[in-house]
């Protein structure tokens, strides 16, 4: 049995005497099956809102009530039902819809939003049938074309035994009406009151004096009367161009009266080209020529793209893909909207500025960013960290200096006088006699504690981190291996806040690790350091790194724990010591060389090389 099983039956206390009667919910909608009327379907049960879903969702016994809606009966199928045929129901059957105002389900053509015709019947249910649209007839029993006027008909269509044109005299016989020709058998046979006057010849009333008469306009008479010609065929007597020997022109107007309007060939034509994408210009391929130019019509060609509006001849060229101007090229060099980019040979995103261009499209090996100060190295660019060992100018701001080093303590300073290299100028005191040394150190000099009664002292000034990025890092030769060995801290050794490093007893086996911890909280803590405790009598670099929320040890360069919390560290108003926690106990034992705080930035984000130099700082 795991320890973990012993610990749990330990103190979960697990009993079966009384046990509770359990409930089944199987479908886990907070009712079991005993009240719920529909065990299987999360959405039944008591109190549930009623759907129409042909199923008693609220477990009253009842199905639907009050959410099915009213249909009729849509006979013709025009969208309008018969208000005295309806049914209750979810959605409307086939054959069924909502509007119940049809007045005649048996015709299509009769609902509320018809228009009424003339055909009979009420077309758009408003109670009258044919209203304003029936016409006057009359009565043509002889069929010859003139109807009786002492009998008028009103009628949507002119039927047959009917005329719209009254007049007949004798409406028994067809050959007697005002279009017949007066013959001599003492009939009045042309209904002019006048029996078997003198046969004369019959003109036509030429209105517009075009030599042309309208066939439905005669008199008969021995010579033409005044405004009558002995020609008919004009089929506008209005109008002096429109007669059957015009010839036909552009003017909308059927000039030589053979049915067609301005028909192919009319005098006045113009060309015109279909403009596809309404920008004013046509295809050239689409030229066409016409009386009018129609809607989609241009009188202007040349357009290369007749599908896009920001592609004609008027077009300044844009930075788009496409030939603007019509030109024959595209995004030719002077387009508007052109970037500025840089070559960018190392492709680190940031390109060399004396190789600055400008085109519409950032080619391969380019940038539109550019400051890089050294474009064969991906590792030199604005948007690099300064590294404060290497002696380059890796951020490109003209300067190897780390500015983001809030404190850097090279040890090197003359014995019992300590300096803060960062350019903050910080004040740093030693207390209990430590030392520098050079016989023991990894760049020229180090600090030596002896573990009992000695530190260095920053002065109390703002080592909050909040939550953002931050790296610790330092050399450290440990003499032994020693509980709470504080190597950096502004932690009070007593009541909250602050932050320390230290080598600590993990309780792991005995081992001892390399801790970071915020107040009371250890962020960090290896349980056992490399292969075991950490490295004694040897020079480790030990680093604290936060990156995006996540704190990370290292030693040697090599990763030892991890954590991603949201913790945000503060100051505490007390020094920031080196050495030892407080001012009593927790002392460090061995020698420390190179301390170095980073604010706002992770110098490393993954397993490194250490640094093979000292840092350059704004101080030295």
């Amino acid at each position: 049995m795991t320890l973990f099983t012993l610990l749990f039956f330990s103190c979960n206390g697990a009993s079966t005497k009384g046990e509770d009667t359990v409930k089944i919910d199987s479908d886990m909608d907070g009712y079991s099956a005993e009240d719920d009327c529909n065990d299987q379907n999360e959405l039944v049960y008591p109190g549930a809102e009623e759907n129409c879903d042909n199923m008693d969702n609220n477990c009253d016994g009842v199905i639907d009530e009050d959410v099915q809606s009213m249909y009729y009966a849509d006979s013709d199928g025009d969208g309008f039902g018969n208000p005295s045929l309806s049914i209750l129901a979810c959605q409307a059957s086939e054959g069924f819809v909502e509007d119940g105002t049809d007045c005649n389900d048996a015709a299509s053509t009769a609902n509320p939003q018809a228009e009424e015709i003339c055909d009979g019947i009420d077309n758009d249910c408003n109670g009258d049938i044919d209203e304003d649209l029936m016409v006057t007839f009359y009565v043509d029993e002889d069929q010859d074309g003139i109807g009786n006027e002492e009998y008028p008909v009103q009628a949507c269509d002119l039927e047959i035994g009917r005329s719209s044109v009254f007049g007949d005299c004798n409406d028994s016989n067809p050959n007697i009406s005002p279009l017949e020709a007066e013959i001599c058998d003492g009939i009045d046979n042309n209904c002019n009151n006048e029996i078997d006057e003198e046969v004369r010849t019959v003109y036509y009333r030429d209105f517009d004096n075009d030599g042309f008469g309208d066939a439905t306009q005669t008199q008969q008479a021995w010579e033409p009367p005044l405004e009558y010609v002995s020609q008919a065929g004009d089929c506008d007597d209005t109008e002096s161009y429109a007669h059957p020997n015009a010839v036909e022109i552009c003017d909308d107007m059927d000039n030589d009266c053979d049915g067609d309007i301005d028909e192919a060939d009319s005098i006045g034509e113009i060309f015109f080209y279909t403009d596809g994408d309404g920008d004013g210009y046509g295809d050239e391929l689409s030229l066409q020529v016409g009386c009018s130019v129609p809607s989609d019509g241009v009188l202007y060609g040349g357009d290369c793209d007749d599908t896009q509006a920001a592609a004609n001849p008027s077009m300044i060229e844009l930075c788009d893909g496409i030939d603007n101007n019509c030109d024959g090229v595209i995004d030719e060099a002077g387009s508007f909207g052109e970037m500025i980019f840089y070559t960018d040979t190392d492709l680190d995103g940031y390109g060399d500025d004396s190789t600055q261009q400008t085109d519409c499209s950032l080619p391969s090996g380019a940038s539109e960013v550019g400051g890089d100060c050294d474009d064969n190295d991906p590792n030199i660019n604005p948007g690099q960290a300064e590294i404060g060992y290497d002696g380059i100018d890796n951020d490109c701001d003209n300067t190897s200096i780390d500015e983001t080093t809030d404190l850097l303590l090279h040890m090197d300073g003359t014995s019992g006088q300590f300096f803060d290299s960062s350019g903050n100028d910080w004040a740093v005191v030693g207390t209990g006699g430590v030392t520098q040394t050079t016989s023991m150190s990894v760049f020229g000099s180090s600090t030596y504690f002896d573990g009992s009664n000695d530190r260095l002292e920053v002065e109390d000034v703002d080592w909050s981190f909040g939550l953002d990025d931050f790296t610790i890092d330092m050399w450290v030769w440990a003499a032994s291996h020693r509980d709470m060995g504080m190597i950096t801290t502004q932690d009070p050794a007593t009541g909250t806040g602050g932050w320390m490093v230290d080598f600590d007893l993990t309780g792991n086996s005995g081992q001892y690790g390399l801790q970071f911890k915020v107040g009371s909280d250890y962020i960090l803590r290896d349980s056992g350091g490399i292969g075991g405790s950490y490295p004694i009598q040897t020079w480790v670099h030990v680093a604290i790194v936060r990156h995006n929320g996540t704190f990370t040890s290292y030693m040697n360069g090599n990763s030892v724990s991890s954590n991603t919390t949201s913790v945000s560290i503060e100051d505490n108003a007390i020094f920031l010591r080196v050495g030892q926690r407080g001012t009593t106990g927790d002392w460090f034992e061995g020698y420390i060389d190179e301390v170095r705080i980073v604010k706002g930035s992770a110098l490393w984000t993954s397993n490194f090389t250490p640094p093979t130099a000292p840092t350059v700082g704004a101080g030295d």
